[in-house]
C-alpha cells in the first residue's frame, strides 16, 4: 500500500517463515545450510498448509500481480522519469555500508583474531588470493561506471526530484553534503582504486560471518 518494491519485503518475510518452519523441523543441532532439495520436498508435502498459515502475503502477491498487469507495469505517473538502469557499484556500496552498521560485529571479531596471534596469521593467507584477486576486479567495476558516478554529481544530470522534492532524506543529503564538498566533474580515479580494498573486505567479512553462523 505504501511503496511498490515493499512486495520484495513481503516476499522475504514469507519465505524466511517457511525456511525457519523447515529448520525447526531438522533434527536439533544439526547446524547445517538449508538443503535446497529436502527444502523443496518439505514445501511441496506441506502445500496446502503452508496456504493456510500464509494466506495474507499470497493475498498480498496475487494483488500486486493484479496491480502490475492492470496497470501494464509497476511506475505510477510519469514513466519518464522512472526508468530502471544496471549500477553494478551499488553491490560495493552495500557491502561497505552492511559492515558500517555492524561495527560492533566487527569490533568482536578483531578482538578475537587479536587475542589469538596464530589465527590471525591463518587469516591473512586465507584473504590474500581472495583480496588480490578481488580488489582489481572491484577498482575496475568502480572505473568502469565512474562516468555514471559523475553524472549524479552535476546539475544537468542529477534527477530532477531529487533536487526538488524535501520528502526524502537524499534532497538534504545533497543539499548540505554532496554539493559542499564534491566538486562536480573532478572525480579522481584513485577513489574507485582507494575503496576497492575496504569493499573487497567488506565482502569477506560478511561472507565469514554468514558462514559462522551457517547461513
Amino acid at each position: 500500500m505504501f511503496r511498490q518494491t515493499n512486495i520484495i519485503w513481503t516476499f522475504w518475510i514469507a519465505l524466511n517463515s517457511v525456511i525457519e518452519w523447515f529448520e525447526r523441523e531438522q533434527q536439533p543441532n544439526a547446524h547445517i545450510a538449508l538443503d535446497l532439495v529436502p527444502f523443496i520436498f518439505f514445501v511441496k508435502n506441506r502445500f496446502a498448509a503452508i496456504l493456510v498459515k500464509f494466506y495474507g502475503y499470497i493475498l498480498v502477491a496475487v494483488a500486486f500481480v493484479t496491480f502490475v498487469f492492470v496497470n501494464n507495469g509497476l511506475v505510477v505517473g510519469d514513466r519518464t522519469n522512472h526508468i530502471a538502469i544496471t549500477h553494478v557499484p551499488q553491490i560495493l556500496y552495500f557491502s561497505a555500508f552492511c559492515v558500517l552498521f555492524m561495527g560492533g560485529e566487527v569490533l568482536v571479531t578483531l578482538w578475537r583474531f587479536y587475542r589469538n596471534k596464530s589465527s590471525v596469521v591463518s587469516l591473512m593467507k586465507r584473504i590474500a588470493l581472495p583480496m588480490l584477486v578481488g580488489i582489481p576486479i572491484a577498482a575496475f567495476i568502480g572505473l568502469r561506471f565512474r562516468y555514471v558516478i559523475f553524472y549524479c554529481l552535476t546539475d544537468s544530470y542529477v534527477h530532477m526530484f531529487l533536487l526538488s522534492d524535501n520528502r526524502h532524506y537524499l534532497f538534504y543529503l545533497w543539499r548540505r553534503l554532496f554539493r559542499i564538498h564534491v566538486t562536480p566533474g573532478k572525480i579522481p580515479s584513485e577513489f574507485s582504486i582507494l575503496y576497492a580494498p575496504v569493499y573487497v573486505a567488506s565482502f569477506l567479512f560478511l561472507f565469514h560471518l554468514l558462514k559462522s553462523k551457517h547461513l
